[in-house]
């Protein structure tokens, strides 16, 4: 017959410790997995931002003139 020792104190409060990693790893990846894809956007706002202003200035310059006739 082979007898099984319950945890002692030491291995008990380590369980803690290794379950707020666990937590602490997972929600530090669901955050990357949310924060990565609006950075991706971001930065592709960012590159096309000259070519946007550009076509806002000439679209007001359009405005402008059709509006003094």
């Amino acid at each position: 017959m082979v007898l099984v020792q319950a945890p002692g104190p030491a291995e008990a409060h380590l369980f803690g410790w290794y379950l707020g990693f666990a937590i602490a790893v997972v929600v530090i990846s669901v955050v990357v997995a949310l924060v990565a894809p609006v950075l991706v956007l971001a930065a592709r706002i960012a590159r096309q931002a000259p070519q946007i202003n550009q076509a806002l200035q000439q679209s007001y310059r359009s405005i402008g003139i059709c509006g003094r006739s």
